[in-house]
Formats: structure tokens, C-alpha cells, sequence
């Protein structure tokens, strides 16, 4: 019996086989593309006066948390990319939300974070992963406060973070299902993103409680 000769219909189906739905990159694509030699981040201290700190106080809304200063983060780089993935997921979804949630974290991570932002690989690396694996954020700065472990003088980031539609989380959520970008707890304490440049570290709050 002759053998069929393969046409575009079975090499259609070949690729749909070998795709895979998870294709974000495996490395932090900001490690890369920012220049080593640069220094593209620079930071101001915000006044109490200033607009901006009287809105992060009025979001902490934990009167335990006493805040020493806020410093905002200028990353142009960043800037730049979060934009962009604005602009890619109001096409996708039609529109976007956008607000401002708290991470804990530790002062060794803040350079990082700031030069090069979140990296959802990392997945709650040092205090595990709940509810998924990706970037978890708070609305609540109190729930925050309990992932940044300095002794005293802690630390939190305050970040922009783009939401499309939102599913329930699970620990072992590699990526949410088709048609969602974001996770949750069913508490509504914690928000957990899973792409880069969903998410933007516009300040740094100092304080301690």
C-alpha cells in the first residue's frame, strides 16, 4: 500500500500538537534588555503634603503601621513596558483595570525589584505560593505587612497592577485558564499575576509597626 503524502492539513495539526499555551519566556526578559551599564532607575522622596503620600495613607488604613517615608520609583525602562502591556491587554479584553496593591518583601530585594521589577518565576520562592504561582499582591497593606520580615524598619512595595478578568487560585496555578490573567483568594486578600510587566513598582514604603 503507497504511503500518503503529507499535505498542509497534517502539518496544521503537527503544530497545534507541539504548541504550547504557556509561552512566556523562561528568563526575566528586563534582566536582558536593560544595559548593566545603565542606571535607569532614580527615586524621590515624597512630602507628607505630596498627593500621592496622602493616598498611600489612605490605602494602608492600619493604624499599626506607622510610616517612616515613601519614595517614588522612576523607571523609564519599566514605564515603558508596562504601558505597552496596557495597551496589549485592553485589546485583548476589550479593557483593563488598574490599581495600586501592596507587596511585602525584604530591603535586600528592593534594588532589584526596582531596577528590573517583579518576577513571577520566582513564585513565593522564600514564603511559598497559595495561591498560585506567579506575583502576589494586596490590596491590605496589614496582609502585606506579614511577608516583609525585617526586624524593625520594614518594608513594603506600593505597585501599579493590571487586571483583565480574574479567576480563583489554587497553589499548584501554573497560569490561570484561557481568558484570565489574574488569581485570587477567596477572602479577596491577595491578587496573584503571572506575566511580565503586568505590574509596575511605582514606590517604596518605609515604615514599622
Amino acid at each position: 500500500m503507497s504511503r500518503r503524502r503529507r499535505n498542509d492539513y497534517d502539518d496544521l495539526c503537527s503544530s497545534f500538537q507541539n504548541l504550547s499555551f504557556d509561552s512566556r519566556p523562561c528568563t526575566n526578559p528586563n534582566i536582558i534588555n536593560i544595559n548593566p551599564g545603565c542606571k535607569p532607575v532614580w527615586y524621590k522622596n515624597l512630602h507628607p503634603s505630596d498627593d500621592a503620600y496622602q493616598e498611600i495613607c489612605d490605602l494602608i488604613a492600619y493604624d499599626d503601621l506607622v510610616v517612616e517615608n515613601i519614595v517614588e520609583v522612576h523607571n523609564s525602562y519599566l514605564k515603558k513596558a508596562y504601558h505597552k502591556k496596557k495597551r496589549a491587554k485592553r485589546f485583548e479584553y476589550g479593557q483593563v483595570s488598574e490599581g495600586l496593591f501592596f507587596h511585602g518583601t525584604v530591603k535586600a530585594n528592593l534594588d532589584s525589584i526596582c531596577t528590573y521589577n517583579f518576577d513571577w518565576r520566582l513564585y513565593g520562592s522564600s514564603t511559598g505560593h497559595k495561591f498560585g504561582k506567579g506575583v502576589s499582591f494586596s490590596p491590605s497593606a496589614k496582609y502585606a505587612s506579614h511577608y516583609s520580615h525585617d526586624t524593625y524598619h520594614k518594608v513594603m512595595i506600593v505597585a501599579n497592577v493590571l487586571i483583565g478578568r480574574i479567576c480563583e487560585g489554587y497553589k499548584d496555578m501554573s497560569v490561570p485558564p484561557r481568558g484570565f490573567d489574574t488569581s485570587q483568594n477567596d477572602k479577596e486578600t491577595v491578587i496573584v499575576k503571572y506575566d511580565d510587566n503586568e505590574f509596575y513598582p511605582s514606590y517604596k514604603l518605609y515604615y514599622h509597626l
